[in-house]
């Protein structure tokens, strides 16, 4: 309906844009918006909307439960590594020492004090 009132059309035996002497405004404006929210309408139909999605996938077992500390889980996981010897002290640069370009040793002792304290009974308050 939009095309019989449109302004122009080719004509079927000269193939030229020739003036519509039915041409009216106002009737071609409505039939354009019929036509454009038609289409709108159909569209899903013919051309899916994309969206993006996410994928999340996890490498753990799925026999365990993993809701507990994930500093605990990183630190078995780092000493599974140390125990293949995939990280060690190798992995680590040398300390270059002054002068010379030699690695300086360093000693030290750690003292560790344990405190005995009495153990919590559970019951709210501080012991």
């Amino acid at each position: 309906m939009a095309a019989r009132y449109a302004p122009m059309r080719i004509d079927q035996n000269t193939k030229q844009p020739v003036q519509n002497k039915q041409h009216n405004p106002e009737l071609y404006g409505y039939w354009l918006a019929a036509e454009r929210d038609a289409l709108k309408a159909a569209a899903p139909y013919y051309a899916p909307r994309l969206t993006a999605i996410a994928l999340q996938t996890t490498t753990l077992d799925k026999g365990e439960d993993h809701r507990g500390d994930p500093r605990e889980f990183l630190r078995e996981l780092f000493m599974q590594m140390a125990s293949r010897r995939e990280i060690g002290r190798a992995a680590l640069p040398a300390p270059k020492g002054k002068g010379n370009g030699d690695a300086q040793v360093i000693e030290a002792t750690v003292v560790e004090t344990v405190k005995e304290e009495d153990e919590d009974n559970g019951d709210g308050e501080a012991v």
